[in-house]
């Protein structure tokens, strides 16, 4: 069972899933462990999701590293344990691109990776001028990194490609983003089902050179979690919710991203918005979404 050392705890956790899906930290109650979300696991796993399911502080086999740590159990303490946990490689679109969260990202001990949009346009314009520059060299006086995939599914044919370099001495942009390590860019080519394709391109920061398998990982994740905010936004109308109460709002958030995997492990051959029509017109449609028959 894989572990993890934090500064107060050795955490045992329960893992599944592909490593690039979006992740999923799984929390559990008391008496209950870790094992007690494997139903649950294993649904969110088939969607491409990666669980990871700790066993909390006071948990076997999870354990204190010191004798002297008080053993409280705190929501702020369960909460710094989470944390700790998440192998401190965070991906942030780019609402987050400031300055100020990449420094305390950093300061705090952890990393990240950022994508790079208009609302920084002078860093925009310097990293994709910085690859632009290369590429018409075909990459040759570059040292990088990179990672290819290709994916085929939903009649669709998706060829991505990652690359990474060390941020040049000469680069612009250094002095105002002294926590940035590396820059990198993303390239998307889908080829659909009547020949059609599309292509989109991304840049990123990243306050570690990472291996380019590992930069895709974060990237593709992030990915993946745009695309599940576009179906809570559209299906549920996650956006316009007024629920203030945290509790209220995390767990109400849960129940959506539950229904969206019950739905779309369904068989039927219709859009998840029919299939949710479906379930309130014919009470027996919805004793199969919910019970996972025909699945």
């Amino acid at each position: 069972m894989p572990s993890i050392q934090t500064r107060t705890l050795e955490i045992f956790y329960e893992e599944g899933g592909p490593s690039y899906g979006s992740p999923i930290l799984l929390l559990h109650g008391w008496p209950d462990t870790a094992r007690g979300w494997n139903p649950i696991a294993k649904l969110l796993q088939a969607q491409g999701y990666r669980t990871i399911a700790p066993y909390l502080r006071g948990t076997l086999p999870t354990k204190f590293l010191s004798h002297g740590t008080p053993r409280f159990a705190a929501g702020v303490a369960l909460a710094q344990d989470a944390i700790d946990l998440a192998d401190a490689l965070i991906t942030i679109d780019a609402i987050g691109c400031q300055k100020d969260i990449i420094e305390r990202i950093v300061a705090g001990g952890g990393d990240c990776v950022i994508a790079v949009k208009d609302n920084q346009p002078k860093l925009a314009t310097a990293i994709q001028e910085f690859f632009l520059a290369h590429l018409e060299r075909d990459m040759e006086d570059l040292r990088y990194r990179c990672h290819e995939t290709r994916d085929e599914g939903h009649g669709r044919i998706d060829e991505r490609s990652y690359y990474l370099a060390k941020v040049p001495r000469d680069f612009a942009a250094t002095r105002e983003w002294p926590g940035v390590k590396a820059i990198g860019y993303a390239v998307r080519i889908t080829e659909h089902a009547d020949g059609t394709g599309s292509d989109e391109v991304r840049y990123y920061l990243s306050s570690r050179h990472l291996s380019g398998k590992r930069f895709g990982e974060a990237v593709r994740g992030h990915w993946g979690i745009e695309s599940m905010h576009w179906v809570l936004d559209v299906n549920f109308r996650e956006d316009d919710s007024r629920t203030r109460e945290r509790t209220l709002g995390n767990n109400l958030s849960w129940l959506r991203r539950f229904a969206v995997t019950l739905l779309k492990r369904h068989p039927a051959k219709d859009s998840l918005r029919g299939k949710m029509i479906s379930c309130g017109l014919d009470t027996d449609f919805l004793t199969e979404v919910l019970s996972l028959q025909h699945v």
